[in-house]
């Protein structure tokens, strides 16, 4: 049984060196995710020129759902990636070796780690598919708009042209911060589950940058039971229930989620 975790670090000296390493993997994987998102965008765009007239509805949303398959696999690759870099701060001997702050583990972990990988990939089973819904209803909606200002062929190709050069690889950073963010918090939450499972713990939203989203700031400093949600403000007025800041699985929306870089803080209350 894993009696030690990093994240749940009651003095903070390795909860602290465990959130260094974390942000440097998050960086490394949102790069990955930029990348492969940016050639996407090329050959989509590639795609759509090759149409002889503007598309209607049914022909764009086809050729846009064409690229799914290749959302999952750099999805999934991008939350495998992670939750295997997470998984080491978990460990039952001191967690850091602090010469290039390497990171080890027992062999004999075995029980928990079993755990840890099932609920990650449940988590992508049941998760990565609405990402790619939401990815694609965005791309959907702005093509969409470029139709509703164009009339001819010409315009539209020019008008495309101009969204995927100026437009497109935005969105690729964006999808490829969001998404590594959610993957960091997924790995991270998960991991702390699976840590003496049987001991009560808590966890407390932490905002990290001054230029925070307001709904997001109210939460900064809020404490809960490790199964308890967050109930996080939307800016209508509503509320997202949240188990973890990125969490979409019970149904927050992209103005809770999207360019997130809060995390939370664990500790055991027994």
């Amino acid at each position: 049984m894993l009696i030690y975790n990093a994240l749940l670090d009651t003095k903070g000296t390795a909860e602290r060196t465990a959130r260094i390493v974390l942000e440097r993997i998050q960086s490394t994987n949102a790069r990955a995710i930029n990348y492969h998102y940016k050639r996407m965008f090329v050959s989509l765009r590639n795609d759509i020129l090759n149409l002889d007239d503007i598309p209607d509805m049914i022909d764009l949303t086809a050729i846009v759902m064409d690229y799914n398959n290749l959302q999952r696999n750099i999805l999934t690759d991008a939350y495998s990636r992670m939750a295997d870099s997470v998984l080491p701060m978990v460990s039952d001997t001191d967690l850091l070796k602090s010469s290039g702050r390497s990171i080890c583990r027992k062999a004999d972990d075995t029980a928990d780690t079993e755990l840890y990988k099932l609920r990650i990939m449940d988590y992508i089973n049941t998760q990565v598919g609405i990402h790619i819904t939401r990815i694609d209803n965005t791309t959907l909606k702005n093509i969409q708009l470029i139709m509703a200002r164009t009339s001819t062929t010409q315009e539209f190709q020019d008008a495309i042209k101009v969204y995927f050069r100026n437009d497109a690889p935005n969105r690729a950073y964006t999808i490829a911060r969001t998404e590594s963010h959610n993957a960091a918090m997924t790995s991270a939450d998960t991991s702390v589950r699976v840590t003496q499972s049987n001991r009560q713990k808590s966890k407390t939203w932490t905002v990290t940058h001054a230029n925070t989203r307001s709904t997001h700031m109210a939460m900064d400093g809020v404490s809960v039971d490790m199964d308890e949600l967050f109930r996080v403000p939307r800016k209508d007025g509503g509320t997202d229930l949240m188990m973890y800041p990125g969490d979409s699985s019970h149904g927050a929306g992209a103005g809770n989620i999207v360019n997130c870089h809060c995390y939370l803080k664990y500790r055991y209350i027994d």
